[in-house]
């Protein structure tokens, strides 16, 4: 069990939640907000300016680092995280973890092409996904995305908790609605096979334990 209050130090200036799209990212920023009834929250994507990590502040904040740009800078510049509070998600289930990531970026960039209103963003079941077809998928895009998890792995974190274990999280009542859609990389890749290979062998299967 991961009691909520091991995510955050009143000592420090906010929780840092360091991870890739697709991890729990949200799922423990709401059980954070709710613990800490606090709103400021901040997207680490959508800032060039990273001096606020080393200013002074009254509030605690929640940030979020998803996004590739900002992990580059600061997985080399861990000093400007000693303030904070850092909290690691991974997600070694990395067929799963392939699903939800297309299926999420196919709901935002691709839903309207196909007039699939009926995606539901957390999970559902092979019906609501029957109209996609599956496409030849790049491996090079496929590699980048394993190399992102191995610079998320490169910081040094307080707590580090996988996907499947955010349902051990106690001490509020946001409830667990993990990603799943009843999919096989066969249902939505040509090839399959190859991106299986890609995400079991050990050389770039980087969060494995």
């Amino acid at each position: 069990m991961i009691d909520v209050n091991e995510l955050w130090d009143p000592n420090k200036k906010g929780t840092i939640i360091i991870s890739c799209y697709r991890s729990g990212t949200h799922f423990v920023l709401d059980n954070l907000n709710v613990a800490l009834l606090t709103r400021l929250t901040l997207n680490l994507g959508e800032v060039d300016d990273y001096s606020f990590l080393t200013r002074n502040t009254d509030r605690y904040i929640l940030a979020i680092l998803n996004s590739v740009k900002p992990k580059v800078h600061l997985v080399g510049n861990q000093h400007k995280l000693s303030q904070w509070h850092k909290v690691q998600l991974t997600r070694n289930d990395k067929i799963g973890h392939r699903i939800s990531d297309y299926l999420w970026k196919y709901h935002n960039t691709l839903e309207q092409r196909f007039n699939a209103t009926n995606l539901p963003h957390h999970g559902g079941t092979p019906e609501n996904y029957k109209h996609i077809k599956a496409v030849d998928f790049d491996l090079d895009v496929l590699s980048s995305w394993l190399l992102e998890q191995h610079i998320v792995n490169l910081f040094h974190a307080d707590v580090s908790i996988d996907y499947d274990d955010l349902k051990s999280i106690t001490g509020t009542s946001i409830i667990w609605n993990p990603n799943v859609y009843g999919l096989t990389l066969e249902d939505l890749f040509i090839n399959h096979k190859e991106i299986k290979e890609f995400l079991t062998q050990d050389v770039l299967n980087v969060n494995k334990k």
